[in-house]
């Protein structure tokens, strides 16, 4: 079974910052693992998400596969993780009721959205120091058929939420949705359109997104919907929705030419004080951060902006 996932902020909450949703998307994919399911497509706005997952039938899993997924999730030297590696150790009555109360959690889509906003909502409260609901209902959850047809037109709607809402012309600009993550190679969602689109490589299943996502655009034209420019919806359809070989260089590049620092945000902030830029350093967002204090600490590294 396939859903398509909906949830948006609470009314008078700031909309996320970049630094937020990138927070936000990496903790998706550790839900998403820790759960069982597959993330099809994805796309993360100031106020909202979507999300296309993916549930398979259930699966015979190992009590250590189980652990990874736990530890993946809540990290490998929390008091319960280390609980529940001992209980598997050792085996018997401890072992067995681990077992099933982590199968409990496996495959279900209401718990996967449950721990992505409550874990996400914890952490942005902390990061504010504030208190309270931060999601403003519960999420939506349409069944999405396992068709190409309807998959490949839930993925083009999910993929150009940001063009439509005018924030970039092409859906290839936005860094917070898979189409973006698998042209940049990340084979998680290389594997999602591959699903969506029914083709069998992942250059084939970009290029049917792409002309997808065209052909939608037009559709859209007349029907009173917030449209995409004529030249974008022909752009996206140009060459058979296949990219030139340097516009594919220049998406599995990106992070490398708009970054000067690569890595955790303990790694940047470590690297903004041996560079002497500690206050600029101070306001990066995970791995790229707010382009003023990107071009000040690229000034102080190569001497040009």
């Amino acid at each position: 079974m396939a859903y398509h996932c909906i949830s948006r902020l609470a009314e008078g909450v700031d909309f996320l910052s970049d630094h937020e949703k990138e927070h936000l998307v990496n903790l998706m994919w550790r839900v998403t693992d820790f759960c069982g399911l597959e993330v099809y497509n994805y796309n993360v706005l100031g106020n909202h998400y979507h999300m296309l997952l993916f549930v398979p039938e259930k699966q015979d899993v190992n009590n250590w596969e189980l652990l990874r997924r736990y530890e993946r999730l809540h990290g490998k030297n929390g008091g319960q993780a280390r609980v529940i590696r001992r209980a598997f150790e050792q085996g018997g009555g401890q072992a067995q009721y681990w077992r099933e109360k982590l199968l409990g959690w496996m495959g279900d889509i209401s718990e996967h959205q449950r721990r992505l906003k409550e874990y996400f909502s914890k952490w942005y409260n902390r990061q504010h120091q504030r208190k309270g609901t931060l999601w403003g209902e519960r999420f939506k959850s349409p069944v999405v058929e396992l068709t190409p047809e309807v998959l490949g037109e839930v993925g083009c709607y999910i993929e150009l939420n940001a063009a439509r809402a005018g924030i970039v012309e092409d859906p290839a600009d936005y860094r917070f949705c898979s189409y973006h993550a698998a042209l940049a190679g990340d084979q998680r969602c290389l594997r999602g359109l591959q699903a969506v689109t029914g083709e069998s490589s992942a250059k084939g299943a970009l290029a049917k997104m792409r002309l997808l996502m065209g052909w939608e655009g037009v559709k859209d034209r007349g029907k009173g919907k917030r449209l995409l420019d004529a030249l974008v919806c022909r752009k996206l359809l140009k060459n058979g929705g296949e990219l030139p070989f340097g516009a594919r260089v220049y998406w599995k590049n990106r992070y490398l030419v708009d970054s000067v620092v690569l890595g955790s945000r303990e790694y940047v902030e470590r690297m903004g004080r041996e560079l002497g830029r500690w206050e600029e350093s101070q306001q990066l967002k995970g791995f790229q951060g707010s382009m003023r204090c990107l071009l000040k600490l690229r000034r102080s590294v190569y001497g040009f902006e």
